[in-house]
């Protein structure tokens, strides 16, 4: 057998960009442990490199936290990767977001996405929801009534009349319409799915009826928006 160089590989400050670490991503089983020995002779075939470089490789990658060891088994920091990571970040800003909107600020294929996506699920670190016609991801500590607000929020149709009855309180669908430069049944349409989630209420007086923002939901709405805002900076 003939072993590259070792300098080949350099050890560098970010692991996660290394492609021994890389290599160790892509193999981990679904149960997300390997046996420590097993994964020595495993990298060494692959690389074509010394037990013992391999082995003193994984040991960095252990003190730096990439990898944790127990009982002769090694399991995988799944947020040891900058996208995982920064995904973290994203739902820890702005609950409730879909494939789409995490692909714009990512800047990844829909697969790779997908792949870490999955990865974060199965460690239990995220949910997902399908929601309309998209999935959403959020984390699990996360309260449903904020998750559904957040979404439509991201929606602007739905935002824009969030945005006008935070400032005027309570107006009658005409309004609306007028304020948002939406087409009647457009507007209609989605006062609907804020009543139906409950975030908007209705009431009757005379002849119109007047939207506001439900009190329960008041509160979150100024969140989300504060925290949009700053999604669109990040």
């Amino acid at each position: 057998m003939t072993f590259q160089n070792e300098s080949y590989l350099v050890y560098r400050a970010n692991i996660s960009t290394n492609p021994v670490f890389q290599y160790i991503q892509r193999i981990f089983p679904k149960k997300k442990v390997l046996y420590f020995d097993a994964l020595i002779h495993q990298i060494a075939r692959h690389f074509c490199y010394h037990l013992s470089y391999v082995r003193n490789l994984l040991e960095k990658y252990i003190r730096a936290g990439y990898l944790f060891m127990q009982d002769n088994k090694i399991s995988l920091n799944v947020l040891s990767n900058s996208i995982r990571l920064k995904i973290m970040k994203l739902l820890s800003i702005y609950p409730g977001l879909h494939l789409n909107f995490l692909r714009k600020k990512i800047d990844v294929g829909p697969n790779q996405l997908l792949w870490h996506l999955n990865v974060l699920k199965d460690s239990k670190l995220i949910k997902e929801q399908k929601f309309n016609q998209f999935y959403v991801y959020f984390k699990p500590d996360t309260s449903f009534k904020l998750v559904q607000a957040s979404v439509l929020y991201l929606k602007s149709t739905t935002r824009f009349i969030l945005e006008i009855l935070t400032e005027y309180h309570t107006l009658d669908q005409k309004l609306i319409s007028q304020y948002t430069k939406m087409a009647r049944s457009t507007t209609l349409y989605n006062l609907r799915i804020l009543e139906d989630t409950g975030i908007v209420r209705k009431k009757q007086k005379k002849r119109s009826l007047f939207y506001s923002i439900n009190e329960s939901f008041r509160s979150i709405i100024h969140s989300i928006a504060l925290n949009y805002e700053y999604l669109q900076k990040y």
